[in-house]
């Protein structure tokens, strides 16, 4: 029973395509193409015309201004509707792809790129700030008034085990002579010459000593009105060492006085080393000039 079913229904299905294919042919075909059994026209009355326009058409201007009150209208706020005005407005200057061909041969039309617009943004407009200036405001220094340089102090050598005694004595100044004679508290007698003599001064470097040299012992002043100084070499007389290891010697000489006034106080004094650097000083002795001295 179901066997003969599908038999039956197959043979429906091929009348039925065999009753279409008959149709089409009669309807299709050319012999029939002015025969069309239909009332209904397919084809355009109108002709096509393809001449230029004549150019009497015009276009309303229309101001892009009028698509910010548009959206002010919508209910926008003033700055989303700028906003949104600039995106129109920049979308409108894209190029607009075509569909024209590029000749008549059929070549393929020209597609536009999308290139990305920039969107203006506000830039701050710097202000200028004034600033103040300090001015320079003057300093009143003082210049400090010549004084007596500091003494080099004698800093004892420690001996080693290979270099023996070593000299860290202070030699003595003694028996110093003065001419012409001066005196040993200020301001000191009257000299009228510009020349004073040292005589015979006696140094004695006690045991273990490493001797004076002979360019060791100067003589120094200073003028305690106008601050200038002056130093001389005294020149050695004698100089040995004793039996016990010390040493003594003497030494002499000038010194000339420059730059020095009537009324100038001036101090004296004697100092030197020994060879291993001790220094020596003696106490100052004074006097008051009487005659200039250039």
């Amino acid at each position: 029973m179901n066997r003969n079913r599908r038999i039956w229904t197959v043979l429906g299905v091929l009348s039925a395509i065999l009753v279409i294919w008959i149709a089409a042919t009669m309807f299709l075909s050319p012999a029939y193409a002015d025969a069309i059994p239909f009332s209904m026209e397919v084809r355009s009355r109108l002709l096509a015309d393809y001449n230029p326009d004549d150019g009497k058409s015009l276009f309303t201007a229309l101001r892009l201004s009028i698509l910010g009150d548009t959206l002010r209208d919508q209910g926008l706020s003033e700055e989303e509707a700028e906003q949104l005005k600039l995106a129109l407005e920049a979308s409108l200057d894209d190029p607009v792809p075509t569909a024209t061909a590029l000749d008549f041969e059929g070549s393929d039309p020209f597609t536009a790129t999308p290139t990305d617009t920039a969107t203006p943004t506000e830039t701050p407009t710097p202000t200028a700030t004034p600033t103040n200036t300090p001015r320079p405001t003057a300093t009143k220094t003082s210049t400090p008034k010549p004084t007596d340089p500091p003494e080099p102090t004698n800093t004892p050598k420690p001996p080693t085990a290979t270099s023996g005694p070593v000299d860290t004595a202070t030699p003595e100044v003694c028996c110093m002579n003065y001419s012409p004679a001066l005196g040993a508290t200020p301001p000191g007698p009257d000299l009228n010459t510009c020349t004073i003599n040292v005589n015979n001064v006696e140094i004695f470097d006690p045991a273990f000593s490493s001797g004076v040299p002979s360019d060791g012992v100067y003589v120094e002043y200073k003028n305690l009105t106008t601050g200038d100084t002056g130093v001389e070499v005294l020149s050695m007389l004698n100089g040995d060492f004793n039996t016990g290891g010390d040493w003594s010697g003497h030494f002499s000489g000038p010194i000339a006085l420059t730059s020095a006034n009537i009324g100038d106080e001036v101090k004296i004094k004697i100092k030197g080393h020994d060879n291993e650097n001790n220094w020596f000083y003696s106490s100052y002795m004074y006097f008051t000039m009487g005659i200039n001295c250039p």
